[in-house]
């Protein structure tokens, strides 16, 4: 029920994080993306992943996962800040 909120604060968390705990992405996420979970949160997972794809400078594997979502998830809270994303 409070998924996006969960979510959102979790984004907030890893922006505040020194640089090198940001060099890598936490585990569940991780889990999420590789194993059969929730839909609305391997979602947010592929989010979370293109975030920090792009935080990388890997723009083109950032890209393809946005792309995954938009494809996989047309009703999903984060759709327009993907979208935003995407066209970044």
């Amino acid at each position: 029920e409070f998924l996006f909120e969960a979510f959102v604060l979790l984004e907030a968390v890893r922006e505040k994080l020194p640089e090198e705990q940001q060099a890598r992405l936490p585990d569940a996420v991780v889990e999420w993306l590789t194993q059969e979970t929730r839909s609305d949160r391997r979602g947010y997972a592929l989010h979370l992943a293109a975030c920090w794809l792009a935080g990388q400078g890997r723009t083109l594997e950032a890209a393809a996962l946005l792309e995954s979502f938009l494809a996989a998830y047309p009703s999903h809270p984060r759709r327009s800040d993907v979208m935003r994303k995407a066209m970044e």
